[in-house]
């Protein structure tokens, strides 16, 4: 999988893959991709409502929260239109 990244705007960080679309992406490209707030993502998370995972190194506190995408839709898609 080729990526590109251009960086400046973290929220605005944008990225072209040769195949398809990503299926994890970082709470705030999910964010600024869907219109929906950091702490509104979290609250999903929290709730069991979305997928996501915590990379960090071993006995690291640190690391990167990421989002299914796949979940985040099906979600946002079970509200009526």
């Amino acid at each position: 999988m080729n990526l590109t990244v251009r960086r400046g705007n973290p929220l605005r960080e944008k990225f072209e893959f040769e195949h398809g679309t990503p299926v994890w992406a970082k709470v705030s490209v999910a964010a600024f991709r869907y219109g929906i707030g950091r702490t509104k993502l979290f609250e999903l998370i929290t709730a069991g409502k979305i997928k996501s995972r915590f990379l960090a190194a071993k006995g690291n506190e640190r690391g990167i929260r990421l989002i299914n995408l796949q979940s985040l839709e099906d979600y946002i898609n079970s509200f009526p239109e």
